[in-house]
C-alpha cells in the first residue's frame, strides 16, 4: 500500500473540514481521514499530490473503485480547480495507502523556482533557444513539461513572444498550417549568466515549449501529409500578450 505521485500545491484541504464534512467525504472511512489529516504538514507531503500517478496493481481495484464518487464529493464541499487531485489523496486515506510525493516530476512555473526541479536545467549542458529542438533523450532533464502557465521571454510582457496553452492554433496539426514561431536563438545568452533567476527560467521555458510543440507536429505531418507546411511562422494574436 504505496502510491507515487507529484508534488502540487493545494495542501492538506482535508485537515480544515469538520467533522460532518469529513463524514460526507469519506463515509466508513472517516476514521482513517481523519487520523492522515490530523497533522496539516505530514498530510501536504503525503497527500497534496497531482499526476503523474503511479500506484500498485494490488491497490488499483480498491483505489479506482472509490475515486469517482471521492471526487464529486470533494467537489461538493471544495469546488476548487484542484478538487479531483484532493479528492485523489482523500481516496488513498481511505483505503490506507501511503504515498511519497516529488517535485521532481516536472516544471511547470519559472516561479517555483525552489520547489521545481529547475536546478536540474541550469545544470543542463543544453540552450533549448539555440538548438530549437528538444532536450537530448540522455540530458538529466525533469521528466515532464507541464504546460499550465503563462510563459513571458526574458519574464517580460512586450517581447511578442508570451506562450500559454490557449496561444496554440487550433489547426495546427492541419498539413497546411505552419508550426509556431522560434523565439530568436540568442534569447538565452542574456540569462546564463544567472540560471537562478526567472529571467532564465522563463525564456527556457519558452523556448522548450515551442520546441516541443514544433517537434511533435512535424512528426505527425511527417506521417500523415504529403506535402506539410514546416515552416515556423505562426505568431501569437497580438491581444495575447498580455497573459
Amino acid at each position: 500500500k504505496l502510491g507515487v505521485g507529484a508534488l502540487y500545491g493545494q495542501g492538506c484541504q482535508s485537515n480544515r473540514w469538520t467533522e460532518e464534512i469529513m463524514k460526507q467525504v469519506c463515509g466508513s472511512e472517516t476514521e482513517a481521514c481523519v487520523e492522515a489529516s490530523r497533522d496539516d504538514e505530514a498530510c501536504t507531503k503525503a497527500y497534496s499530490s497531482g499526476p503523474p500517478w503511479i500506484t500498485h496493481k494490488s491497490d488499483a481495484q480498491a483505489l479506482l473503485s472509490k475515486f469517482p464518487i471521492t471526487t464529486l464529493r470533494v467537489h461538493q464541499v471544495w469546488p476548487n480547480l484542484l478538487s479531483e487531485q484532493v479528492a485523489y489523496g482523500v481516496t488513498q486515506m481511505r483505503n490506507g495507502i501511503a504515498t511519497s510525493i516529488d517535485p521532481f516530476w516536472f516544471l511547470s512555473s519559472p516561479e517555483a523556482g525552489h520547489v521545481q526541479p529547475w536546478a536540474a536545467v541550469a545544470e543542463l549542458d543544453f540552450d533549448p533557444c539555440q538548438k530549437r529542438q528538444p532536450p537530448p533523450p540522455d540530458a538529466s532533464n525533469p521528466i515532464f513539461f507541464h504546460a499550465c502557465s503563462t510563459f513571458h521571454l526574458h519574464n517580460r510582457e512586450g517581447t511578442g513572444y508570451t506562450l500559454h496553452k490557449d496561444h496554440i492554433h487550433k489547426d495546427l496539426l492541419d498539413c497546411d498550417s505552419p508550426l509556431l514561431r522560434y523565439p530568436p536563438e540568442d534569447s538565452l545568452e542574456e540569462h546564463k549568466g544567472n540560471k537562478d533567476s526567472d529571467g532564465f527560467r522563463a525564456t527556457w521555458a519558452v523556448c522548450t515549449y515551442t520546441n516541443l510543440v514544433n517537434a511533435y507536429a512535424r512528426s505527425w505531418k511527417d506521417l500523415f501529409c504529403k506535402n506539410p507546411n514546416l515552416e515556423a511562422t505562426f505568431a501569437y494574436p497580438a491581444f495575447s500578450q498580455g497573459f
